[in-house]
């Protein structure tokens, strides 16, 4: 199956009050894949849940493409506040219907480079902090103390995923649960989900990780196999390069199109510029005799 972006936009179109569609290119388990971005009129009484039912119907004949749905609203302000994801998903380039004239909120404002470059310093701190953790657990490995050492996995995957929420526009608070913490972000890494996919082999495995913080928080212990604790380490170390290089291709995509606005910037001949400013002192010199 082929995907037909003139149709599939003609049939959200028609169902659904959108604002902007945004179709580009993201990290899906490694590998480039096209995702949807739909910005969407709200409407009282219903909510973005409700309306992933009817994108999904507009689809059933085309390939089965990731896609977030975000309020209008709350999409200007994740631009306004510097989110590296939704600032990258929605560059010009990546603009597939838009139904006005409206232009996209700033992109590339000193104020909000500012804020994506903080935003990318709070990652690198989060990632310092977690990988103390994954040292930890290796030398708990090495004691065959599987408890402590699945502990210390769980702390490295929610310490990774605090670093990354203001990129992904998402707040994550004092959640310590990582179960919850996924489905919170659910819509911004559609590939950590291939890892983490909480069906019906791994769950159990998976919830380990919350059920040993919970009891070393209790400094209670639980016995954890070996084979149990090598299929998490596999998972968590897995989670941590996905997000790594999902983090690297965001801000690549977001600095090449700062460079390039940058350069068109540079083109724009100065002579103009100052022959603007000579005709608005012009009119404001002669504006004074016809007052007086």
């Amino acid at each position: 199956m082929q995907l037909n972006t003139q149709l599939l936009v003609d049939r959200l179109v028609q169902r659904i009050d959108l604002d902007r569609i945004f179709l580009f290119n993201f990290l899906n388990d490694s590998v480039e894949s096209p995702h949807l971005l739909l910005v969407v009129n709200p409407v009282k009484g219903i909510s973005v849940q409700s309306i992933e039912p009817i994108i999904r119907l507009c689809m059933a004949d085309m390939p089965d493409i990731p896609f977030h749905v975000i309020w209008t609203g709350e999409w200007s302000n994740q631009l306004k506040k510097g989110s590296l994801y939704y600032t990258y998903a929605s560059l010009p380039a990546h603009l597939l219907y838009q139904a006005d004239s409206k232009k996209i909120p700033i992109l590339g404002g000193k104020l909000v480079v500012s804020l994506m470059e903080m935003s990318h310093v709070d990652y690198a701190k989060g990632k310092n902090l977690a990988d103390e953790f994954m040292f930890a657990c290796y030398n708990f490995q090495s004691k065959t103390d599987y408890f402590q050492a699945t502990a210390m996995l769980h702390q490295f995957i929610v310490l990774r995923l605090k670093g990354f929420q203001t990129m992904a526009g998402v707040t994550i608070g004092k959640a310590q649960n990582l179960e919850h913490i996924l489905k919170l972000m659910r819509g911004t890494l559609p590939g950590l989900f291939k890892i983490f996919t909480y069906d019906t082999h791994s769950t159990p495995l998976l919830r380990l990780l919350d059920t040993c913080h919970v009891y070393s928080k209790k400094k209670d212990r639980l016995d954890i196999l070996e084979e149990e604790f090598e299929f998490l380490l596999a998972h968590c170390q897995s989670f941590g390069q996905a997000l790594d290089s999902m983090v690297d291709f965001i801000w690549n995509g977001v600095a090449v199109y700062l460079k390039e606005r940058s350069d068109h910037a540079a083109t724009v001949p100065v002579a103009k510029e100052s022959a603007v400013v000579m005709v608005k002192k012009v009119q404001s010199i002669v504006a004074g005799p016809i007052i007086m």
